[in-house]
């Protein structure tokens, strides 16, 4: 990355967080010392994952991370005391990345291959789920064309508003926008799922002994340095992606096979629950209530695009409609994985589904706006 495209990226990056300056900066308590910081953040996420146990006693979707991000938002929304670590959703990244990457052994990788070019195409949908949602979010509420596309475009907060900054949009609204998007697949899909009674066990899933202690840190210490690197070298989802490819590699030639701890995958949900939780702010749902009654809307209609798009490809391909729906939902890529793990459905398949999509809108979101949104607005 150039110093002219670094210097762009911080200063898209300091203006998301200007952005969210009305709520404090998850890991911060300025009354309280160092002691009292993390005694705070040990307290609130040790009530996120009792939230987790209790919804995996109910025996409700993906609990660690619901339960972990009902009990965040009810913090947030209530007294406002919940604070988690502000790498805390990283960390949690971190393993479910390595997890994920662990199921690319080579037989799944064979598998996945022969259907890639049915995964591009659900992959390349973003850009029809962007103009469609940036059309709905100008009528209902009257926003310029770059921010309802940059708030549209199913990608990462972070890149997403770096990428708005440069073409002059409203980061807040941007920010809200994309936080609000994973918030609302996460809490719709998993308990839409288990009412429709969807469960499956795909040829997909892989199943194997606990991985050897001493690979298992070596591995996890490989992917704590890839996934640095990587976000150092401004690669979305850094943290997910490079321990993803790290363990795929590993897992692909042959010279991993196993699974990481279950406790250890569940606490990594219950950090990701709590980031995603820490979102929520009185704020943002009373500063611009017709703003964010609009991308409730906007993600509903995508929502509903997703299914139409994935029973189109399910009766071409023969995959597993399901699976389809997670594959091309507008989420993040390790909550629609877990989602698809919890639920017995293709992982490798939804998570490669994501990865291709993740490419796709970083490569296209930019130069789409400046050559087709911006031109014709």
């Amino acid at each position: 990355m150039g110093i002219r495209a670094r210097q762009r990226r911080h200063a898209g990056a300091r203006a998301w967080q200007r952005a969210h300056r009305g709520r404090p900066a998850l890991g911060r308590d300025s009354a309280g010392t160092a002691l009292g910081v993390c005694l705070k953040h040990a307290l609130t996420l040790a009530a996120c994952a009792l939230g987790g146990a209790g919804f995996a006693a109910l025996h409700i979707p993906l609990p660690w991370m619901l339960g972990s991000l009902f009990v965040m938002a009810a913090l947030r929304l209530g007294p406002r005391t919940g604070s988690t670590p502000r790498r805390g959703r990283f960390a949690g990244q971190w393993i479910v990345g390595t997890a994920l990457g662990l199921q690319f052994t080579p037989p799944v990788l064979g598998a996945v291959a022969s259907v890639g070019g049915w995964l591009l195409l659900i992959a390349a949908s973003a850009p029809l789920l962007a103009w469609v949602g940036s059309a709905l979010l100008r009528r209902w509420c009257a926003l310029d064309a770059g921010t309802a596309w940059f708030a549209s475009m199913p990608g990462g907060a972070m890149e997403m508003s770096v990428l708005a900054e440069r073409a002059g949009a409203r980061v807040d609204r941007v920010a809200i926008a994309q936080s609000l998007r994973v918030l609302i697949v996460v809490v719709t899909l998993p308990p839409l799922f288990v009412l429709l009674g969807v469960h499956g066990s795909d040829s997909w899933q892989v199943s194997g002994a606990l991985l050897a202690w001493p690979a298992m840190a070596g591995l996890l210490a490989a992917n704590a340095a890839l996934g640095w690197l990587a976000a150092r070298a401004g690669i979305p989802n850094a943290w997910v992606l490079a321990p993803l490819f790290g363990a795929a590699l590993a897992a692909g030639a042959g010279g991993l096979d196993g699974h990481l701890p279950l406790p250890a995958v569940d606490a990594a949900q219950v950090l990701i629950g709590a980031a995603l939780g820490a979102r929520f702010d009185r704020s943002m749902l009373t500063g611009a209530p017709r703003f964010v009654a609009a991308v409730v809307m906007s993600n509903a209609v995508a929502l509903a695009l997703c299914v139409l798009l994935a029973w189109a490809v399910a009766a071409a391909s023969g995959l597993a409609l399901p699976t389809l729906v997670l594959a091309g939902a507008p989420g993040g890529i390790s909550e629609m994985a877990l989602t698809a793990g919890n639920l017995g459905l293709g992982t490798p398949v939804v998570v490669a589904a994501h990865v291709m999509r993740v490419v796709l809108v970083v490569l296209s979101a930019g130069p789409m706006h400046a050559r087709v949104i911006a031109r014709n607005s």
